[in-house]
C-alpha cells in the first residue's frame, strides 16, 4: 500500500491509480513478478505463502508489517482486502493465520470485521511482555 508524499502524511489517500495497482501487484504475485513504484511513500507490505507444504498447500498464510506513522488509520483494513484477493489470484482456497495474539486487539478487529473467524485459542502460546494471561 503506497501513498502520495505531496498529501497530507497524517492521512491515507491512496494514488489516484489504486485499482490499476492493485491489479498490478494481483498479476505481478501470480507471475511471481516485483514491481516498483516511484515517489510515494511505503505504508505497509504483506506476504502470501503456503502455510504447510503438499496435501494442505492450498491454505494460505500471510504477514502484515505497517510504517508506525499510518497505523489505526485503515492501512492494515485495505491491506487485507487486498490480502485476500491476491491470495485468491494465486490459487489458494482458505486462509490461516496461525497467531494472532488475544491481546492484539486491533488485528482481531480487523480480520473480524473482513470476514475472518477465531477457530480456537491456545493459551500460553507466546510469551507476550508485560501480560499475563
Amino acid at each position: 500500500l503506497m501513498v502520495d508524499r505531496s498529501e497530507d502524511p497524517r492521512s491515507i489517500t491512496l494514488t489516484p491509480g489504486f485499482q490499476k495497482t492493485q491489479k498490478q501487484l494481483t498479476s505481478a504475485a501470480a507471475s511471481g513478478q516485483g514491481f516498483k513504484l516511484c515517489d510515494l511513500d511505503l505504508v505497509g507490505c504483506f506476504y502470501v505463502k503456503p502455510n504447510w507444504p503438499g496435501r494442505c498447500s492450498h491454505v494460505c498464510n500471510g504477514g502484515f508489517l505497517v510504517a508506525p506513522m499510518y497505523r489505526d488509520r485503515g492501512a492494515t483494513f485495505i491491506m487485507g482486502e487486498s490480502y485476500r484477493h491476491v491470495a485468491k489470484a494465486l490459487g489458494y482456497h482458505f486462509s490461516m493465520f496461525n497467531l494472532v495474539f488475544g491481546t492484539n486487539l486491533d488485528s482481531n478487529a480487523i480480520w473480524h470485521k473482513l470476514g475472518f473467524t477465531n477457530t480456537g485459542r491456545v493459551p500460553w502460546a507466546g510469551r507476550v511482555r508485560l501480560h499475563k494471561e
